[in-house]
């Protein structure tokens, strides 16, 4: 597939924001990372990462900053919603 040259131009002065919402679930990391991953590959100027999840202790926090930031080269932000209801129950 061949990019339009002004497209990807374009693309490369863009910022993206990106709003992931992660219920923690240690098995669900794996996938968390692929997520990032695909972000940090996105040729852009800026990206923001904000990671909305319910993971409250300091261990499952510390976790995810820790792989956030060996998957994207930087530090996303990470918003802790510990009320939030489990979505597979």
């Amino acid at each position: 597939m061949q990019i339009d040259r002004a497209f990807e131009e374009r693309a490369l002065r863009a910022r993206l924001l990106a709003a992931i919402s992660f219920h923690f679930d240690s098995a669900r990391l794996g996938p968390l990372a692929e997520t990032l991953r695909s972000l940090a590959e996105f040729p852009v100027a800026g990206l923001e990462v904000v990671i909305l999840t319910n993971a409250a202790d300091e261990e499952r926090l510390a976790l995810l900053h820790r792989l956030a930031a060996e998957t994207l080269g930087h530090q996303p932000r990470i918003d802790s919603h510990p009320g939030l209801a489990d979505p597979w129950s």
